[in-house]
């Protein structure tokens, strides 16, 4: 369990297949899991979530549980996450990418 950060749970910059699995994020100031960007820009690719539960996540600055941020059109794919009771459960916006299309999918049949 990740819980009461400052910050966000998880922060993900210019990450490459990776796999995060079986882990709660919750109670965290800023995003649960944030997929982001280093300076200089370098995306996130190929990386994969799985069974991971987003509780009372981004009150601080009004951020979200599962947060996907460009420039990260294949930055990763959700499978059985669970978004509860966050400040907004998901903000998707990479785009241009099949892994996106893929996530918002299941993102949809999740919810």
């Amino acid at each position: 369990m990740v819980h009461s950060a400052n910050g966000d749970g998880i922060d993900l910059d210019a990450v490459h297949n990776s796999k995060i699995s079986g882990l709660t994020v919750r109670e965290n100031g800023d995003s649960g899991i944030h997929f982001g960007s280093p300076r200089p820009i370098m995306p996130s690719t190929n990386n994969i979530v799985i069974g991971v539960t987003s509780i009372n996540n981004g009150f601080r600055i009004g951020k979200s549980g599962f947060d996907l941020s460009w420039p990260n059109p294949d930055g990763a794919i959700y499978v059985n996450c669970v978004a509860i009771d966050n400040y907004r459960n998901y903000k998707m916006e990479a785009t241009g990418g099949g892994g996106l299309y893929i996530t918002l999918l299941l993102l949809i049949m999740v919810m």
